[in-house]
């Protein structure tokens, strides 16, 4: 059987208080085990989530990665911490993926997705975005120069997923799977406003439609 592993956000918790972690949910035994108990007090407690809580979970190899909104932790896979990363350019990070030998990260704070090498344990790329119409302009940057872009939160970033066709990012407003091929940005699919989790699936689209409280696969305009 699978034994999931899941971080939460507490967003109506307050200074002081547990406001996330991580848990192990298994389905053979029907248990949860929380091996993280996430109750940093050096955080911004403004707004819904914003500092608080733990979010995207990724792997490589005896690797656990798991994002905080400024900072970026390494555990073995008994939850023991080996290391962690900091950048300028990340600020309010949702989701992570890893694609061969990079771990790429969004960063809601600056209308980002930034890049973190795993053999140089690094970050090494960075991708602002801003919405001009109905089309998309990214600008690449150094995440480890201070000529990055200016914070911001327009688009509210927060998944990016990657394969061999090309980088997807997508985000609460903006109404589309946004494609990055490596040169160009381009729309993929069309999304509704106020979604996470966007991903290719198949012949279509992979959301949670945060609004309705449902998950979506909507191929060639229809939902499955």
């Amino acid at each position: 059987m699978t034994t999931l592993i899941a971080t939460s956000v507490v967003r109506g918790s307050h200074q002081g208080e547990s406001h996330g972690g991580v848990y192990l949910v298994d389905f053979e035994r029907q248990s949860v085990r929380q091996v993280i108990d996430w109750n940093s007090a050096d955080i911004d407690w403004q707004g819904r989530g914003w500092d608080r809580g733990l979010r995207g979970i990724a792997f490589d190899g005896e690797r656990v990665f798991i994002a905080a909104s400024n900072e970026l932790f390494v555990y073995s896979p008994d939850f023991e911490l080996l290391a962690s990363y900091r950048n300028p350019y990340l600020k309010h990070c949702h989701e992570i993926a890893v694609y061969e030998r990079r771990l790429y990260l969004t960063s809601t704070g600056f209308d980002s997705v930034l890049g973190f090498d795993l053999d140089a344990n690094r970050f090494c790329f960075g991708l602002n975005i801003v919405a001009v119409g109905r089309r998309f302009q990214g600008s690449p940057f150094d995440p480890q120069r201070d000529n990055g872009p200016a914070p911001g939160n327009l688009l509210h970033l927060n998944n990016v997923y990657c394969d061999a066709s090309g980088l997807y990012i997508s985000g609460l407003k903006t109404g589309a799977l946004v494609k990055f091929d490596g040169r160009t940005l381009r729309r993929a699919a069309g999304l509704p406003r106020g979604i996470h989790n966007a991903r290719p699936f198949g012949d279509g689209v992979l959301f949670n439609d945060t609004a309705a409280d449902r998950v979506r696969l909507v191929q060639s305009g229809r939902e499955i």
